[in-house]
């Protein structure tokens, strides 16, 4: 039986047995970026535990070279998802195929349509994010 080790974020860190010894690593870069090593911490090319369950918990195509945030593909290369966010703007008021209103080492997407903050750590996008959602509908009352 192999159990994950994994992050505040869902990121698996680790795969290991049932007595604890590590059989995999995994360590990514901000935007996910996979690096892999076995137990002893040699890079591998790809897994060897046949683990698809990677950055952020999200399931990776190594074909590919992508991860499936159910509602789109994700590219941990460009930083970016490849098709529009599904929610439009409600996603993120600056771009529709944004990752994470660029905040991915303190926020999470599971479903690829809007950016959740990890325990309770926030930056300047959200700040503006809903003071831009105040303004517009202020001005909207007017």
């Amino acid at each position: 039986m192999i159990h994950y080790v994994g992050t505040q974020q869902y990121s698996v860190t680790a795969l290991t047995d049932s007595s604890g010894t590590i059989k995999e690593r995994y360590a990514y870069d901000a935007y996910g970026g996979l690096s892999i090593f076995d137990g002893s911490g040699a890079a591998r090319a790809s897994t060897a535990e046949d683990n698809r369950y990677t950055y952020t918990g999200r399931e990776y195509d190594d074909g590919l070279d992508l991860y499936h945030y159910r509602a789109r593909m994700y590219d941990a290369m460009c930083g970016r998802f490849l098709s529009r966010d599904p929610i439009g703007f409600d996603g993120s008021l600056w771009n529709i195929y944004e990752f994470l209103d660029s905040t991915p080492l303190s926020s999470s997407d599971p479903n690829g349509t809007d950016r959740w903050v990890i325990n309770g750590v926030t930056g300047p996008q959200n700040c503006m994010r809903r003071n831009t959602r105040r303004i517009t509908s202020t001005i909207l009352l007017l």
